[in-house]
């Protein structure tokens, strides 16, 4: 019980310097500028794809530790001394990145239809009677910027039995 006990505050302490440092960095540098950069060295920053014509790097990366962070918050018991708090920093930094144009988009335990614009990670399995497709675990998120998807999530699929109501 001390260990493990021992290792979730090892956890949180890290969790807490992360999110701390993103808030930081949230409130500092607005996303998407990249000042002192020369116009060539932006445009090999920023590719032909890119779209609106920003250099999306820094706001992807903090995308993709915001989702690993809120995955390992969901792995903390509910019990764990300073969650809460850690949540609350999680959610001011996703309001943030809001702010900025980005959005990240929430597909986890949504329901998974062949043909959706994310990237497979694993096999799909074989649904029976009863069962339907989900998004059990997103790897990496889906990010948009105005509207426009940059990034598309790479996930797992998983089965899930159909809840059916009766009236």
């Amino acid at each position: 019980e001390i260990g493990k006990a021992k290792n979730e505050l090892i956890l949180e302490n890290n969790h807490t310097r992360k999110l701390v440092m993103l808030d930081r960095l949230m409130n500092t540098i607005p996303l998407g500028q990249h000042s002192g950069i020369e116009e060539v060295e932006l445009q090999k920053l920023i590719g032909p794809d890119s779209p609106n014509g920003a250099n999306h790097g820094y706001s992807l990366k903090m995308a993709n530790e915001i989702l690993n962070m809120k995955n390992q918050l969901d792995d903390l018991s509910g019990q764990t001394p300073g969650k809460n708090k850690l949540e609350e920093i999680v959610r001011r930094v996703e309001e943030q990145f809001d702010d900025s144009n980005y959005k990240i988009v929430d597909i986890k335990g949504k329901d998974y239809k062949p043909g959706m614009d994310v990237e497979v990670n694993s096999p799909i399995p074989k649904t029976k009677i009863g069962e339907k497709l989900v998004v059990s675990k997103v790897i990496k998120p889906q990010v948009d910027f105005k509207g426009e998807t940059i990034q598309k999530a790479i996930v797992e699929i998983s089965t899930e039995k159909v809840k059916t109501i009766i009236k």
